[in-house]
């Protein structure tokens, strides 16, 4: 579903002066979360070698039912705009049902998330289940897609947060560091100081003995 000129379909431009003119539209349609994951899986020992990867697409009739009732819900929508505004429709067209369309033409798009999903593969530092001193910082890690499908304000926060606590346990790691050594050169000096005073309280006492003869 989408407007003359988003895709190069041979028909004459909208009227010229519309305040739309020139200004792509087009209706699409995006099951955010779906409740078929799909899996990826390492196919060899061997590293560089291309891993499996199943998308699973409309694994369950859920999906493909939820894919379907959105399309028929909003395609009178678009079949409905003013002809100024030079709406075409694409697809399904006058020879497809929806599902039809939906099942032969469905696919994926943009923002795949979950491959490191917390809680499978990472931990809620996001740190590497089994694996020491190695996280992942990046749209993998979300199990989900967030609210509006892009995740992109999500990652943001995922880097700003982790960033600064990998910086604070740094710097937290030094201050103990610092914190031992100068407790360890004031423990020293009080430990002096206890030596010299128990000096001094020796001399007192000898002092005060010949004073009175003894």
């Amino acid at each position: 579903l989408g407007r003359k000129g988003y895709v190069d379909t041979g028909l004459a431009a909208p009227t010229e002066g519309h305040p739309f003119t020139g200004l792509p539209a087009q209706g699409s349609f995006c099951l955010l979360n779906s409740t078929a994951p799909g899996s990826i899986k390492i196919a060899d020992a061997n590293p560089f070698s291309t891993v499996e990867f199943d998308s699973n697409l409309l694994g369950n009739d859920k999906d493909f039912q939820d894919m379907v009732d959105c399309i028929s819900r909003f395609r009178p929508v678009y079949q409905n705009f003013p002809p100024e505004f030079g709406m075409i429709e694409l697809g399904p067209g006058a020879t497809l049902s929806v599902a039809e369309w939906v099942s032969t033409t469905a696919d994926t798009v943009y923002h795949v998330v979950g491959g490191n999903a917390v809680g499978k593969v990472v931990d809620s530092e996001l740190r590497v289940m089994g694996v020491d001193k190695l996280r992942i910082i990046d749209v993998s890690v979300l199990p989900q897609l967030t609210a509006g499908g892009g995740p992109i304000a999500s990652v943001y926060m995922l880097a700003s947060y982790m960033s600064e606590k990998i910086l604070g346990e740094t710097a937290t790691g030094k201050s103990k560091k610092g914190k031992k050594k100068k407790y360890k050169s004031k423990s020293k000096a009080t430990m002096k100081s206890k030596k010299g005073k128990e000096k001094e309280g020796r001399k007192s006492v000898r002092s005060r003995s010949k004073d009175k003869g003894y």
